[in-house]
C-alpha cells in the first residue's frame, strides 16, 4: 500500500507493524458477494480510493431482493413502547368531528 505523500513529515506521525491483510470474506462468512463488494469499498483506507455515498448507493447490494422492510414492520424491543399509539394525532381528532363528534368551537370576537 503506497502512504500519502507528505503523511510520514506529520508531527504525530506513527509507524506501525504491517500484518497480512485478512479477507471479509473469512471473517463475515454468510454475506453475500454484493455485500462483501460493498463494505471493501468502504472500508478502503486511502480516501480518494474509498467509494462515496453515491457510489455505494448505485451498488448491487441495493438493489438485490428482498427489498428492505417497511419501518413499521421492523421488529421491536419490548422495551420500547409506541408513543404514536398512545396519544392521538391530530388527524385522528379531526377525524372524530366530522364523524359526528362534536365540532370545533368558533371564538366570536
Amino acid at each position: 500500500m503506497q502512504p500519502w505523500q507528505g503523511m510520514k513529515g506529520l508531527p504525530d506521525y506513527v509507524q506501525f507493524k504491517q500484518f497480512p491483510p485478512q479477507q471479509l470474506r473469512h471473517i463475515f462468512s454468510a454475506a453475500a458477494d454484493d455485500l462483501i463488494q460493498l463494505l471493501e469499498s468502504l472500508l478502503v483506507l486511502f480516501p480518494p480510493q474509498r467509494c462515496d455515498c453515491t457510489q455505494a448507493l448505485q451498488m448491487s447490494y441495493f438493489s438485490n431482493k428482498p427489498a428492505p422492510t417497511v419501518g413499521a414492520k421492523l421488529p421491536m424491543p419490548s422495551n420500547v413502547t409506541r408513543l404514536e399509539a398512545e396519544k392521538p394525532s391530530l388527524k385522528r381528532k379531526l377525524l372524530d368531528s366530522i364523524d359526528g363528534g362534536s365540532l370545533p368551537k368558533k371564538l366570536l370576537f
